[in-house]
């Protein structure tokens, strides 16, 4: 090999890591814009942690400060897109609305996460259900409650995860496979801390959350739309929290019963199992659709 083309190597391999490095502190850049965000909660008096579904009670404070960290998401990809790589923010899994894909993924996400709570109803005795909706509340605050949560709430904090997660860094490194991998992991695990800003720290949710994140960017993979992935996220959070106890935030019921004994060992192995079992297909689905053998792995990736 010559000089010269030891050289060019090396200019291609430094460019290739410059590269990586302006996506993954792209990804990092808009990730901090919750930590911004912490002073001026201080200054709204909002605790970053009633930012959460459970304790989300919406007022022109909390809701302002919502908006504008989804938009600073936004800002911070559509700056990068247009300054460090010279595109169009519309590749970023826009182009194909695929409407029909992205309902039935919504409906796949519902079932995903509906499943352990409807095994929780079947198996537990002396259920009782009420509503969650107080007494006296009208019924058009209750649906201006319920349409912020399921446009602003899920959809728009959909869209802006998605994007920041999975669509940006995904299709910047797509063509070079053997960074791909470490990417998606990479990012899985900035998007399960992401997370821990406004909710308790656990192990246990680190994994979850981190598989899952693995999980979305696989679905895009295959598809390469915005809306697919959104369908998915917005179907699984819908579930969650319908089932919860916060009206302001989809909860549609309550419901008390004693749970069947040994039912949460159960219900724990399904978390985690889910999307392994997703991942593992979705992979093999990955790979089919292009014609590669499964065993080649990763690196034969072009």
């Amino acid at each position: 090999m010559t000089a010269e083309s030891n050289n060019e190597t090396n200019i291609k391999a430094q460019n290739k890591w410059t590269h990586l490095v302006k996506v993954i502190g792209t990804v990092v850049v808009a990730f901090s814009m919750i930590l911004i965000g912490l002073p001026f909660s201080k200054l709204l008096g909002v605790e970053i942690n009633e930012m959460a579904a459970a304790r989300f009670s919406p007022s022109i404070p909390k809701v302002t400060l919502f908006l504008t960290l989804t938009g600073l998401y936004f800002l911070v990809i559509y700056l990068s897109q247009r300054y460090l790589h010279k595109t169009s923010f519309r590749t970023l899994g826009f182009q194909s609305p695929m409407i029909r894909q992205a309902l039935v993924a919504f409906f796949i996400g519902v079932t995903i996460n509906l499943i352990p709570f409807i095994a929780t109803i079947l198996t537990a005795d002396n259920m009782v259900y009420g509503s969650t909706i107080p007494e006296g509340t009208s019924a058009l605050r209750a649906v201006a409650a319920y349409a912020y949560f399921f446009i602003v709430f899920l959809t728009v904090n959909s869209i802006g995860e998605e994007l920041v997660f999975r669509c940006y860094p995904i299709e910047h490194i797509i063509d070079k496979p053997r960074m791909l991998p470490m990417v998606i992991v990479l990012v899985g695990i900035i998007f399960a801390l992401l997370h821990f800003i406004v909710r308790e720290p656990s192990l246990s949710g680190f994994f979850i959350l981190s598989l899952t994140s693995i999980f979305y960017s696989l679905i895009y993979l295959n598809w390469r739309s915005i809306w697919v992935l959104v369908g998915i996220h917005n179907g699984m959070n819908f579930s969650n929290l319908t089932f919860s106890e916060n009206w302001e935030m989809g909860g549609l019921f309550t419901w008390n019963g004693d749970a069947m004994a040994g039912l949460s060992v159960y219900l724990n192995i399904y978390h985690y199992a889910v999307p392994i079992i997703a991942i593992v297909f979705l992979y093999w689905f990955f790979r089919r659709s292009r014609g590669i053998p499964i065993a080649w792995g990763f690196r034969q990736w072009s």
